[in-house]
């Protein structure tokens, strides 16, 4: 498991193959592209994530209460059938220009 607690930016192609928690104050941004292999992007309260331009796939993704998702400069969420898009009253979810599918 991965825990972001400051501002970290992916700006190259990558799988992750490990679950990642953005927990309260950390901000991850997703600039590139992000293929997921079975495992989740956790964001806690307090924590954000941005998908900026990039794209975010096979996502298997949960929001705590009051936690931010953010997608913008027409940035991508593509879920893989079968996972969890999973966003609590209270969570935070703002898509200036893109789309989560």
């Amino acid at each position: 498991m991965v825990i972001i607690s400051n501002t970290v930016n992916i700006n190259y192609d990558v799988g992750l193959t490990r679950n990642i928690v953005i927990s309260e104050g950390g901000v991850l941004i997703i600039t590139s592209e992000i293929v997921m292999a079975n495992n989740n992007i956790h964001v806690e309260s307090g924590g954000t994530l941005i998908i900026d331009g990039g794209r975010l796939l096979h996502a298997d993704l949960s929001l705590d209460a009051s936690s931010i998702l953010i997608i913008r400069n027409n940035g991508l969420v593509h879920m893989k059938q079968g996972n969890n898009f999973i966003a609590p009253v209270g969570a935070s979810i703002s898509v200036e220009s893109g789309t989560i599918y």
